[in-house]
């Protein structure tokens, strides 16, 4: 091959890189963009058995799986996905759900997470902010309604029992 050849058809292959590796930085911010909220409801045992809600426009999407860490901030929370399954939210539902998003989120409290052997976890990303509670003792009353609720809301069963 002449090195002029070369030349061009690495610079062909460049492009081509270039050109997907923003198609995805894009893809990816524009799908946080319209994110209103994330939560995960996992199992401190395991990291199999993760609930993993995402909540876009009137919809929320639940997913089942298992999780690459306890860090809902990480892309590609869950490694593998069982089951995902979608539902639209009603306007009023929705409006009930922010308010108690922006409820928690203008609260200055912390919220002390305790630490249990076998127990169950919650992690809500919301506004850039992520809240950490144990799902049984929760001592924000705000934050354990707004996990009710998406439990309430799920299109999937959500099976919190008592071991993990």
């Amino acid at each position: 091959m002449k090195s002029r050849t070369k030349v061009v058809l690495f610079s062909i292959v460049g492009c081509i890189a270039l050109l997907a590796v923003i198609c995805f930085v894009v893809s990816t911010s524009m799908r946080r963009e319209n994110t209103i909220m994330e939560l995960a409801i996992f199992p401190t045992g395991t990291a199999e058995g993760t609930y993993h809600f995402v909540m876009v426009d009137n919809t929320l999407t639940c997913s089942f799986g298992t999780r690459r860490n306890d860090n809902i901030t990480t892309r590609g929370f869950l490694l593998r996905v069982y089951n995902t399954e979608s539902v639209d939210i009603a306007a009023k539902e929705q409006e009930r759900l922010i308010d108690l998003l922006n409820e928690l989120h203008s609260s200055k409290d912390d919220i002390p997470k305790k630490i249990y052997l076998g127990g169950w976890d919650v992690s809500l990303l919301y506004n850039g902010k992520v809240y950490e509670a144990n799902y049984w003792d929760n001592e924000s009353e705000t934050l354990q309604k707004i996990v009710d609720e998406i439990i309430r809301l799920s299109p999937v069963t959500v099976d919190v029992h008592g071991f993990s």
